[in-house]
């Protein structure tokens, strides 16, 4: 048998150490909506250190488990099948710039999976990495958001200084679309990446205090209303049912007390004036702006389906857009209706061998080895997954990459540390 010398053995966990490290500072750049500094693009080159130091790491080994290869050979040859149908259509830099989000964002995860397959990764770092960015990414976003009601800045400041040193993927103000019209909604790509951290958090470490439960699960209700987003919301709805759930369990007597003490705080809070809350929630869901919203999401389905019905078998091919119909002015190829531009620009073939493969693959690894305690969390979390691009853009970012690993790693047991070798041999 094979083992790896005193040597070799220290350059792995160096390097596995390295590509913890990366991992951990990728997903602490995306929680906080940090894509620059300046010129410097740190998350993209942060990603591409990690995929080369895990290459590097994988290569180190004389032998590297690589599971369910026949589906990954399949979403990669039809992957390329779809650049060249793009580029064949003419659409050139789009097809680079969708070609590369998309197959980052597969190897990122990919990768991963790999790493920690073949024992490469330090997973309780990662599970303390992704805790500690969630926490940060929420805090700023409320500190910001009680900044602005308190006149310290203005949303056109923040909005100003975010857009111009840390990029597109850091916090949008806007003070006039907040809840009430007195939270300004900030939005955040890690928006859905702290609600599903939450779950987990509170499922994961059920006999913390209960009042530290209390007091996230307030600091998250702030958080949801800050974002102003229905499908948090609602997610939010079914995590607060879920956690309540595992809670009651444990804590039957302290939890109905704290609920009932929570709901009569919110009640008869004097700040709070609970017809203005219910007109806002009742105007977010049904109002003339999310009428409006709705009407261009409607028009934009008939536009993307009758380009499908166009192109039915191969479709446009990966970066194909339709003039004036697109989310993004600067990613041309990028749509609230994910799935069904996905359907418009891959083709039936396309759809089936990359997105829904990708996705089946995802989910065999999410569901293979966790902690059988994090049932309930893993499959809210990955149903949320896989409904919200309907309706919004997820798939094709690199926030869709940092979801899954999340998942990934917060629903493992967090008592067994992956990186462990046993002791190495010394060759004579």
């Amino acid at each position: 048998m094979y083992r790896l010398s005193t040597l070799q053995f220290g350059s792995l966990m160096k390097i596995s150490s390295l590509v913890t490290g990366l991992l951990a500072s990728w997903i602490l750049t995306f929680s906080i909506g940090v894509s620059k500094f300046g010129p410097v693009p740190i998350k993209a080159t942060i990603l591409l250190l990690y995929l080369m130091f895990s290459f590097a790491a994988l290569l180190g080994k004389s032998k590297v488990s690589l599971k369910y290869f026949p589906m990954l050979a399949i979403l990669f040859f039809w992957i390329g099948v779809s650049v060249a149908t793009g580029i064949l259509n003419g659409f050139g830099l789009s097809v680079v710039s969708q070609g590369a989000s998309v197959i980052l964002s597969i190897l990122a995860v990919i990768t991963s999976f790999v790493l920690y397959d073949n024992n490469l990764l330090k997973i309780n770092f990662i599970e303390r990495a992704i805790y500690f960015a969630a926490a940060i990414g929420v805090s700023f976003k409320v500190l910001i958001g009680l900044g602005v009601i308190a006149g310290l800045f203005s949303a056109e400041s923040i909005n100003l200084a975010m857009s111009d040193y840390f990029g597109s993927a850091s916090y949008e103000v806007d003070i006039f679309g907040g809840f009430m019209g007195i939270l300004p909604r900030i939005g955040n790509a890690g928006d859905l990446l702290y609600l599903i951290i939450f779950i987990f958090f509170a499922t994961k470490y059920n006999r913390k205090p209960i009042l530290v439960f209390a007091f996230m699960w307030l600091t998250m209700l702030l958080f949801v209303f800050v974002s102003y987003s229905r499908f948090l919301m609602v997610i939010f709805l079914a995590a607060s049912f879920c956690i309540f759930f595992y809670k009651i369990r444990v804590y039957p007597i302290k939890s109905f007390l704290l609920g009932v003490a929570l709901a009569m705080m919110i009640l008869s809070a004097d700040i709070i004036d609970l017809s203005s809350v219910v007109l806002a929630l009742y105007d977010r869901f049904t109002g003339q702006v999310q009428f409006e919203a709705d009407s261009i999401r409607s028009e934009m389905a008939a536009i993307l389906f009758k380009s499908f019905y166009e192109n039915m078998l191969f479709g446009l091919g990966l970066g194909g857009y339709i003039n004036h119909y697109t989310r993004s002015e600067i990613n041309l190829w990028q749509y609230e209706l994910e799935y069904l531009s996905l359907l418009m620009q891959l083709g039936l073939t396309g759809f089936l061998f990359i997105v829904i493969n990708y996705l089946i693959y995802t989910i065999f690894v999410l569901f293979k080895n966790f902690d059988k305690k994090l049932l309930l969390p893993l499959m809210l979390s990955v149903l949320t997954l896989i409904v919200v691009p309907l309706q919004s853009s997820l798939f094709c970012g690199t926030q869709w990459a940092v979801i899954i690993l999340s998942i990934f790693f917060l629903s493992r047991d967090s008592n067994i540390n992956i990186c462990k070798y046993s002791r190495p041999f010394v060759s004579r």
